[in-house]
């Protein structure tokens, strides 16, 4: 060993990127492939950059602003915040690495959920700072369990690193358990959400984060251009936290890591808006469609979030990516975890499918963490009809309030105007996940008693109260309610399909039979009762 490295550094892995087109044609002597691996999006800068890259690199001679001055600028604006809660970096990862510089001390702790991004405790263990770890929960990160972890941890928790969405589940959680998180642990404790793919986010429970920097001094927002704006190769990314915050980050920028050429190409993605927009839809049509045929071919997977689908592969992952490759498709492999697919034009999607397809006849479905055959294609159908009455639903709310009454209920003789309807709508959809959580989380085993009955008052007085509010305000928590069970039943293993509750006064019932009544169901018959309405 020629001088004296650190223990740290010597016993930090390298980071593995996604193994290239070129590296993987020459091993498996094939002349088409197609990388999946990188996350990267196929089009490319947006209009208008190209231009502004070949205009900086006339200035390639000189060194660029160190601060960034103008892109700051710009990105204040587009987030409508004080330039002086912005400051930019060499991509996310960067700004990221920067931070654990910054705040985290070898005595010291940082927190996350695991598995999620490899360099977190890539940077952790760099500082030789420990880890204070909490597994994720079907899928997604768990909030409660992390925060239970930052408050348990033997060493002090400088920092809480979340990716929202997850890379590599594609997990999404909400900005409201964001908030609830950050209540929960201290306010020395700085709460980094890492959000390299929000522009790819649909889940409607995720909103600005940058409201949480307004609301608590404690939290960092990450964003990059690297993913949905096409600039991978020129690594800028931006945090938005309070001012004091910005300052310390600030001290461990290298001088002028974030070139000139990159600079330009950011403030030029800026200022195309609608373009980003257009492509990001066609991104999350083609990851919907993706993730729709992998259900429907009996492989179920959960609600992705970013620009990839993710395989819960577990031990089978290694071989699902090697028989990848050798059909001339290159994904990224996380060994006895799962397979991590990029989104990229129909061809190489449907590519990957058929792939895929050719490679599942061998599969051990026992691996697979999520339902696989016929009861991946049921889940997926429950997926659609939520989508089917949610669109119903959306249509009348757009539609504005009309008159008339429903037809009396059974057996409680209740009539409902749309005011009434709505306020329901809006109020039980919270109630019933919980209960879903109830039964499937139960440590008991046989049925678990759940439910409420129609004579509940606290349901009565919900709608009464309500039934004067906004109708796109009650909406609103429609469709919010509906994106929370859509996640929830994508991410119910196998295990939590086969539980079963039993009802007060409807006795025992399977969770289908729970869905029917309760959730998919009951969203139906409301919709029929809108429909029913007098125009």
């Amino acid at each position: 060993m020629i001088g004296s490295p650190r223990d740290a550094v010597l016993d930090l892995p390298a980071y593995r990127p996604g193994r290239s087109a070129a590296e993987v044609a020459a091993e498996h002597a094939i002349a088409d492939v197609i990388k999946l691996a990188s996350n990267e999006v196929v089009s490319g800068p947006l209009p208008g950059v190209v231009a502004a890259i070949a205009e900086a690199t006339g200035d390639a001679n000189l060194y660029s602003d160190h601060r960034a001055t103008m892109l700051r600028q710009a990105i204040a604006a587009s987030n409508d915040v004080g330039v002086d809660r912005v400051t930019v970096g060499p991509g996310s990862v960067g700004l990221l690495q920067q931070l654990v510089l910054s705040y985290a001390d070898p005595a010291d702790a940082v927190a996350f959920c695991w598995p999620s991004f490899e360099a977190y405790p890539m940077f952790a263990s760099l500082m030789g700072a420990q880890i204070a770890q909490a597994p994720l929960r079907r899928q997604s990160f768990d909030l409660p369990a992390l925060a239970d972890a930052v408050r348990e941890s033997a060493a002090v928790v400088k920092l809480v690193l979340i990716a929202n969405p997850n890379n590599p589940t594609g997990t999404a959680v909400g900005t409201d358990d964001l908030a609830a998180f950050v209540e929960r642990v201290p306010q020395s404790c700085l709460v980094v959400i890492d959000e390299a793919y929000r522009e790819f986010v649909t889940d409607s429970r995720v909103v600005d984060s940058v409201a949480l920097v307004e609301q608590f001094d404690n939290v960092v927002v990450l964003r990059t251009f690297s993913k949905a704006y096409g600039l991978a190769a020129l690594r800028v990314g931006y945090a938005i936290a309070r001012p004091e915050v910005i300052d310390v980050i600030d001290r461990t920028l290298i001088p002028f890591v974030v070139n000139g050429i990159g600079q330009a190409a950011a403030i030029a993605s800026l200022a195309s808006p609608d373009e980003l927009r257009a492509r990001v839809v066609a991104v999350v049509a083609e990851r919907s469609r993706v993730a729709d045929r992998l259900r429907r071919s009996g492989w179920m997977v959960p609600e992705p979030q970013g620009n990839f689908v993710w395989l819960p592969a577990g031990r089978s992952s290694i071989v699902i990516g090697v028989e990848l490759e050798r059909l001339g498709v290159v994904t990224r492999v996380f060994s006895d975890v799962g397979v991590r697919v990029t989104i990229a034009d129909q061809a190489s999607n449907d590519r990957f499918l058929d792939a895929f397809h050719a490679v599942s006849v061998n599969l051990d479905a026992v691996e697979w963490g999520l339902p696989t055959g016929d009861l991946a294609r049921r889940v997926a159908d429950e997926l659609t009809q939520l989508d089917v009455v949610g669109g119903r639903l959306r249509q009348h709310a757009e539609s504005g309030r009309t008159a008339g009454f429903t037809d009396p209920d059974e057996p409680t003789g209740e009539r409902w105007d749309e005011g009434q309807l709505w306020a329901h709508l809006a109020e039980f959809g919270a109630y019933w996940r919980r209960e879903l959580h109830t039964i499937v989380d139960a440590v008991i085993d046989g049925p678990v008693p759940f439910g409420r009955t129609k004579r509940d008052p606290h349901r009565r007085a919900m709608i009464e109260s309500g039934r004067n509010e906004p109708i796109d305000r009650l909406h609103a928590a429609v469709v919010d309610h509906v994106a929370a069970f859509r996640a929830d039943l994508a991410e119910m293993t196998t295990a939590d399909w086969s539980r079963r509750g039993i009802h007060e006064t409807l006795g025992e019932m399977d969770l289908w039979a729970f869905l029917g009544h309760f959730v998919t169901g009951h969203y139906r018959e409301h919709a029929d009762q809108l429909d029913g309405l007098v125009r």
